[in-house]
């Protein structure tokens, strides 16, 4: 399988380099570490679903074996990521209210918002061709 295959291409030992380059040596173990991480959470549901929902961050509040309530984790998130990114709340609510207003304006969905894209093209397409027309 492609982890197998990874680890093995990956692998300090196998991957070829100098044993007197600590510099590659160290970069090798790296890449084989993160190799070995991305397993871990892939093929571990939950690990693979705090992933997709939060990144590598939520992945840092899950311990190793801790399915953990749902929500308790979710709370440790917000706690967490309200420390690192503060008024990132107030510009994303921001954000969320000025969607909503938007979908307000346009009664009629894409298909107004595409028809009046057109209008205007051609509205403008027209001005500015008698525009050149008149200054040529």
């Amino acid at each position: 399988d492609a982890y197998r295959w990874l680890a093995l291409h990956t692998h300090p030992d196998k991957c070829g380099g100098s044993e007197h380059d600590h510099s590659y040596t160290e970069r090798a173990v790296k890449v084989f570490q993160r190799v070995g991480e991305a397993y871990r959470t892939l093929s571990n549901p939950f690990r693979r679903w705090v992933y997709d929902e939060y990144g590598d961050s939520g992945l840092a509040l899950v311990d190793d074996g801790d399915e953990k309530d749902i929500e308790e984790l979710r709370q440790r998130y917000v706690t967490y990521m309200k420390d690192k990114e503060p008024g990132k709340e107030h510009y994303q609510g921001r954000a969320k209210r000025r969607r909503g207003r938007s979908r307000q304006k346009v009664q009629g969905g894409f298909k107004k918002i595409a028809a009046d894209a057109c209008y205007v093209a051609t509205e403008t397409v027209t001005r500015l061709a008698g525009a050149a027309a008149d200054g040529a």
